[in-house]
Parts: structure tokens; sequence; C-alpha cells
């Protein structure tokens, strides 16, 4: 027997070449890719449009705390104790009327203002007693030795932590 003989003899050779699959295309992807992208575009919409209501619930709570920030940079150039008390009350009283309208905390003034505003006040700040130095605008001679810098602090904090949807538990309106 030759062996180029017996190459040639066989069968398999005699086969044609196998038929391969087409190469598996990208697209149109499967239906689960289609939902995976549709669950993520719904989530990051959803994820926008609540951010984008945070950002207008807390607008005013910025704007506030930036201006009370330039009035306290305003005192850091002129030591004026009293002007600095004059601009944060009215920018208190700004905002209360700009959250509460149905309020008429504008004509409240003295203890009935510092409570309204305490009332407003997370529990700790309440302990603290800083709003009592608003009442000293009010007062004739009682504006020098007043920690400034401590009650800018507390009034920062107090826009930052101030529940504008909070449930009254006194009906201010009556006064």
């Amino acid at each position: 027997m030759n062996p180029t003989n017996q190459m040639a003899s066989n069968p398999l050779d005699h086969l044609p070449p196998p038929i391969l699959p087409s190469s598996i295309d990208a697209w149109p992807p499967a239906i689960g890719w289609w939902l995976l992208v549709l669950l993520v575009f719904l989530g990051v919409s959803t994820l926008s449009y609540f951010f984008w209501v945070w950002r207008r619930a807390t607008a005013l709570k910025r704007e506030a705390s930036s201006q009370l920030t330039t009035c306290y940079q305003q005192y850091t150039i002129d030591h004026n104790e009293h002007q600095y008390l004059i601009n944060a009350n009215q920018l208190l009283r700004r905002f209360c009327l700009q959250q509460y309208p149905e309020l008429n905390c504008a004509k409240l003034s003295g203890q009935a203002w510092v409570e309204f505003l305490d009332e407003r006040s997370s529990p700790i700040q309440k302990e603290s007693g800083q709003l009592e130095k608003l009442l000293r605008i009010y007062q004739a001679t009682q504006h020098k030795n007043i920690d400034i810098k401590s009650l800018h602090y507390y009034l920062t904090a107090w826009f930052k932590s101030v529940n504008v949807k909070q449930k009254l538990k006194k009906n201010y309106g009556q006064l």
C-alpha cells in the first residue's frame, strides 16, 4: 500500500468545508439591554427631577445665607454692630414673610418676634439663646459687647436648619 494513495482515499477529504454560522451582530440588542437602557434613563430622569425640585425648594435659604454673609462682611469692614443687627433682623423678616405669607410676622416685635423665630429653630439652637441678641436693636444703648461672630454663626445655622414646611404650633397671625 502506498501511503500517498491512502491519504487521497480518505473519505473526509471529499466533504465540503464546514459552513460557519454568521457572527453575532451587536445591533439590535436583546430585549434585556433595551430594558436596562430604559431603567437607567428613567432613573437619571427621576433623580434629575428631584434634584431640580430640591434646588428650587432651598433657593431662598441659600440666597438668605448669602445675604447674611454679605452683611457680616460689611460688619467686618466698619464694625457697626447696630447696623449688622438691623440688617440681620430685616433679612430674617424678609425670609419669614416669603416663607410664611399667611402669618402676620411683619408686625411682630420684641419677645414675640424672638419666640416666632425660636419656634422654627432646632432644639439645640433653642438652648443657646442667641436670638435674644436681636432684641438689642430695640434698646438704645445695649449694642456694645455683642458677640456678632457667634450671632452670625447662629443665624447661618438657623437658615440652614429651618424647616420651611414645618407646621405651626402657635397662630401668630391673630396678634
